[in-house]
């Protein structure tokens, strides 16, 4: 993997170099945008109207008149709660969007393993069917010349008789060898 330019030979490049390489694009932030405007949003309008409280609060409590105490009130009490609120919707808002994530992420890792496990039943079903000497297009029933009932081939019924026809799928079922439960499988 070493070259040669001009009479100079490189250093070979270690699997760490490697992956540093690889990974020097990637995101290094763990959260998207939206959720760390929520969270910021949170982090600063709760402190702040906690702020508008306590000096509503201060200024109506050294204003001598109640008709002076009622602008502290609105401005610093209701303000400040209104903003706690908003604050908390944000922090609210900031959890939503994380568990809305997690979940798609878990979505997502549902379907993969449900479709591995489709794969492999089709698998273990073929396979099923290959044993019990199956076509691949369903089960392979037989009756005797004269006999109403079907079997599969490998009923201990039928084993090893050269006069089997073809069995009709709608026929009465041996009750030994089940076909028609072997077919739900």
């Amino acid at each position: 993997m070493t070259a040669t330019v001009e009479g100079v030979t490189p250093e070979p490049t270690t699997r760490l170099q490697e992956l540093r390489r690889a990974t020097a694009d990637l995101r290094t932030r763990a959260t998207s945008d939206t959720e760390h405007w929520l969270l910021l949003g949170g982090a600063v309008l709760v402190p702040l109207g906690l702020v508008f409280v306590v000096a509503g609060y201060w200024g109506a409590s050294h204003a001598p008149r109640v008709i002076q105490q009622v602008p502290y009130l609105i401005s610093g009490g209701l303000l400040g709660m209104a903003v706690v609120f908003a604050g908390a919707f944000s922090y609210f808002a900031f959890w939503l969007t994380r568990i809305v994530r997690e979940q798609q992420s878990l979505a997502g890792r549902i379907d993969a393993q449900t479709a591995t496990l489709a794969a492999e039943l089709a698998g273990l079903r073929a396979d099923l069917r290959q044993q019990r000497g199956e076509s691949a297009e369903g089960l392979v029933l037989v009756s005797t010349p004269t006999g109403s009932l079907v079997h599969l081939p490998t009923c201990r019924l039928v084993a090893g008789r050269a006069d089997l026809r073809a069995g009709d799928p709608d026929g009465q079922p041996c009750k030994v060898c089940q076909p028609n439960v072997v077919n739900d499988i």
